[in-house]
């Protein structure tokens, strides 16, 4: 029997945490990737315990497995962008950004470090999140898409971003000095809350609050930058691909999201793929 050509797929690498009931994290990122005609590839970093109450602690991934794992599967499956999300460690950290810059990839991080949401570990005001910030300022980060959330962008810049204008003031420092886009996310704002920017050097583009629902749904930081990361293995702008985004996003979480646990409801990501 004569078999077709077999054909290698667009990939997107996920770096990042478990979540048990697959709500945010690698398993999730992998959902959202399928739905977007990315093939997923995911080496988790981090193990994390939480369940759809909270997070209440996690596990960094031994750092010489961890690199193992990242340099096989790049070097294998050669994918086209890799989306960060939570590293576990500094040294994790060092390990991806020598990677990848090795590989000359395109970088997607959701850094979570910060925020208190119920959804991620509060690592804003700890050593981890001070070195993360120095990588970024350091211009370590040059060229990636970040898309910190108004906790982080303080933490990082050492002043209070409450409004949208010192959102997108943190976030231009941030472009500047880190060479770096800036997806800045306003849910965590005390004013104006729900504004979103993109931010680059010389260049700001806002975006008006979507339609959300009352309810605060688990996994949508994860998924907004999976999302990102999948309009940029199809060679979209940033501004573009928050668009995209953004729009998707607000259609997903339409109807309050899925109760799994007894806790916060997450993405439906089930309804969204029959939808798709």
């Amino acid at each position: 029997m004569v078999c077709e050509e077999v054909k290698r797929p667009a990939s997107l690498l996920l770096v990042g945490g478990t979540d048990p009931l697959c709500g945010a994290g690698v398993v999730a990122d992998a959902l959202v990737a399928s739905l977007r005609g990315s093939w997923p590839l995911a080496v988790p970093g981090a193990l994390v315990d939480q369940d759809s109450h909270g997070v209440y602690g996690y596990m960094p991934v031994d750092l010489g497995f961890f690199r193992r794992t990242l340099v096989r599967t790049l070097d294998d499956a050669a994918p086209a962008v890799v989306k960060v999300g939570m590293v576990g460690t500094y040294e994790h950290f060092v390990v991806v950004h020598e990677e990848v810059r090795a590989r000359g990839l395109p970088v997607v991080w959701d850094p979570v470090t910060g925020g208190g949401t119920a959804d991620r570990p509060r690592l804003g005001t700890s050593a981890l999140s001070s070195q993360l910030g120095a990588a970024v300022l350091g211009g370590l980060c040059e060229g990636w898409w970040l898309t910190p959330n108004a906790q982080e962008l303080s933490d990082w810049c050492g002043a209070p971003v409450r409004s949208l204008e010192e959102l997108v003031e943190a976030a231009r420092e941030v472009a500047r000095v880190g060479r770096v886009t800036v997806v800045a996310k306003g849910g965590h704002l005390v004013q104006e809350r729900g504004w979103d920017a993109v931010v680059e050097v010389g260049s700001v583009t806002v975006y008006e609050p979507l339609p959300w629902p009352q309810v605060d749904v688990h996994g949508t930081g994860c998924a907004l930058a999976t999302l990102l990361a999948c309009e940029r293995v199809s060679g979209a702008s940033a501004q573009e691909a928050m668009e995209v985004a953004r729009r998707v996003l607000a259609g997903w979480v339409q109807g309050g999201g899925l109760l799994v646990g007894g806790g916060r409801p997450q993405l439906d990501l089930r309804r969204a793929w029959e939808a798709s």
